[in-house]
């Protein structure tokens, strides 16, 4: 038999007959050795050095301000970081805090008539009558020191109710007599005139234009009638005030009849009256001081200045307001 072929192991030079024996000697001699070698090296190829170990450390604090809120990888997606995301929401609410502001200040500068009024030291707004003109359906001394003008729609419950009349059964304002202790302490000692002032708010109830109108009617007749057909006007709200213009005009008639009124004289004022004299009224409070709701009130005198009271408040607030315009 011809000599055979020689296999020598590439890792250590041993020479062996055979190619099988020669893989027997290699997984049993060096198949330990191969698997650490391949270990350490992986363990090398892991292990950064600490330059790079401090790096990543770095980076993944980096990673941690800034993560994302949505997937980077995602197609067609924009991705922002969280300090991104808080930067642009600190610009929005900055936005919305400068609209919002500077819309108060519109809207506060339109409710106090601008240029025309001026914040005392007191509680109370001081206010410049310009067109204003301190005259209407009064009670009390004509002279007296000190004159309380209230602008009143007869549709508004509030404006009812600060003159003792129930108008809902959701206000207890009645049940304080606000008009009559004023009547009893001030109005009737003579230290006060009150002045009764129109302003209906179209768009509230058209028909308190008519209901206006029929109450300066029957003030032409009889000015002490006057009051008692504006209680009867507040006291009937729901009557008047429902939709219809024939709800109105035979309401106002019957009214004015139960007082003694001439019901002639009444119809044809009533039905000759264009509102120019409402429509100017309304006009001065809206240029001298601005836009009002109802009731408010213009307390003060032409020496000592007037200020403005808003709202259905109690006796102690005008009381508060005389104390302000006479110091």
């Amino acid at each position: 038999m011809a000599d055979s072929e020689k296999h020598i192991c590439d890792e250590c030079g041993e020479e062996f007959d055979s190619e099988r024996g020669l893989n027997i000697h290699k997984g049993h001699k060096h198949k330990g050795e191969s698997d650490e070698d391949e270990k350490a090296s992986k363990e090398v190829e892991e292990k950064p050095d600490s330059g790079t170990e401090e790096a990543l450390e770095d980076t993944e604090e980096d990673i941690d301000d800034s993560e994302s809120v949505t997937e980077a990888s995602e197609p067609n997606n924009v991705s922002f970081s969280l300090r991104t995301v808080a930067i642009i929401v600190f610009i929005m609410a900055l936005s919305a805090g400068f609209v919002v502001g500077f819309a108060g200040l519109a809207f506060a500068d339109f409710e106090l008539g601008g240029e025309e009024s001026e914040e005392t030291e007191g509680e109370f707004t001081s206010v410049e009558l310009g067109d204003i003109q301190v005259e209407g359906p009064s009670l009390g001394n004509s002279d007296a020191d000190m004159k309380v003008m209230k602008y009143t729609d007869f549709s508004c419950p509030f404006c009812a109710e600060w003159d003792g009349v129930d108008a809902s059964p959701q206000l207890q304002i009645h049940e304080e007599d606000i008009f009559e202790s004023m009547q009893e302490e001030y109005i009737d000692t003579g230290e006060v005139e009150f002045i009764m002032k129109d302003h209906p708010v179209l768009d509230r109830h058209p028909n308190s234009v008519r209901a206006h109108a029929a109450a300066n009617c029957v003030y032409d007749q009889d000015e002490s009638g006057y009051w008692d057909f504006v209680e009867s006007l507040y006291s009937t709200q729901d009557t008047w005030t429902a939709d219809g213009d024939n709800r109105t005009a035979p309401h106002f008639e019957q009214l004015a009849e139960d007082q003694g009124v001439d019901t002639d004289s009444f119809i044809k004022c009533y039905l000759s009256t264009e509102g120019t004299e409402l429509a100017e009224t309304r006009t001065n409070v809206l240029n001298s001081i601005g836009e009002i709701g109802t009731p408010s009130f213009i307390v003060g005198n032409e020496d000592d200045g007037f200020v403005l009271i808003t709202g259905a408040q109690p006796l102690e607030e005008f009381e508060k307001a005389f104390e302000q315009v006479r110091s």
